[in-house]
């Protein structure tokens, strides 16, 4: 009791500017009403990422529910919130074309998914490595779908960072900030370098290390085969220009960075036998000369007979 009459004259004097030291009742007052607004604010939280989590778990059960939800935050944030009308809505409705997109729809799960790895992984930004098999997972499934996930307005939607979503919105999670963790699925690349890949560069996890990336190229391929070109995707040109260039530039070039990762991971005689085979299929690539330097570095890193000795060159020639 004591202690809320401190804080009641705390607010009032503050009102009036009052100047001069802090007491030690009013500080301790003002301590226990920062230690409550920070409860406050860790519930509040706690709320909305269990009622966005629930939502979302729906939302990915299936093309329609994800609709469902989708239509719910629109609703809520654009025409509600806005006190626009409900017939405001319902034309809106009416003259959306996306909403009539199937491959849209299927856009909107795999977001769904991907924002309830980023809830995870706000709650738990310690142990984001622990979520690399649920990532690696989300983005396997992806790639079955994509040739589903057909339509630019699909691809433009799943490329979007999660907390700038019409879910983020609506939930209140627009905020939302994690080092380390990408806020969409697209592009695979960011999601392997800062999720998948890291934990698995250890000597005892080189076999699932070359699975992971065998994964990532093969999605990499998939992602450039049918999404790339000016329409809306090359599923008609499959040797498409950029196509072409991935397969003839691109590709090698991420194989080559598998095997060298494999190698400093702890398998260096399956990935050196692998980079001299690679080496020698591409040894007209733009970037073979910069391999075998890397090879030489990875594989004999012997220093000079100079450097061993302890003489240099300029010692010599004194």
């Amino acid at each position: 009791m004591k202690r809320l009459l401190v804080l009641t004259c705390v607010a009032l004097t503050a009102t009036a500017f009052a100047e001069g030291p802090l007491s030690e009742p009013e500080r301790e007052a003002l301590m226990d009403k920062l230690n409550s607004l920070r409860e406050a604010a860790k519930t509040n939280v706690a709320t909305r990422f269990s009622g966005a989590t629930a939502a979302f778990k729906q939302g990915m059960a299936s093309n329609s529910a994800a609709l469902e939800l989708y239509l719910k935050c629109v609703e809520k944030v654009n025409f509600e919130e806005k006190n626009r009308s409900g017939q405001d809505f319902r034309e809106w409705k009416r003259r959306s074309r996306q909403l009539e997109d199937e491959a849209f729809a299927m856009a909107l799960r795999h977001q769904l998914n991907w924002f309830s790895l980023t809830l995870k992984a706000a709650a738990n930004p310690g142990d984001i490595a622990e979520l690399s098999p649920e990532a690696s997972k989300m983005l396997d499934s992806l790639m079955v779908t994509a040739a589903e996930v057909d339509s630019r307005a699909a691809r433009d939607q799943l490329k979007k960072p999660v907390t700038s979503t019409i879910f983020a919105q609506a939930y209140g999670l627009g905020g939302l900030k994690i080092k380390d963790w990408p806020m969409s699925p697209l592009p695979i690349k960011d999601v392997y370098d800062q999720v998948i890949l890291p934990p698995l560069r250890t000597p005892k996890t080189t076999l699932a290390l070359r699975e992971a990336w065998i994964s990532r190229i093969r999605g990499e391929d998939l992602t450039v085969m049918r999404w790339s070109g000016d329409g809306d995707r090359a599923k008609d040109d499959p040797l498409s220009p950029q196509y072409a260039k991935f397969l003839a530039e691109t590709k090698p070039e991420l194989i080559w960075e598998m095997e060298v990762d494999v190698f400093k991971a702890g398998d260096q005689r399956g990935a050196a036998l692998q980079m001299l085979e690679h080496l020698e299929k591409h040894i007209t690539h733009h970037k073979a000369t910069e391999w075998e330097r890397t090879f030489r570095e990875l594989v004999d890193p012997t220093p000079t007979k100079e450097v061993v000795e302890g003489i240099s060159p300029s010692d010599e020639a004194s």
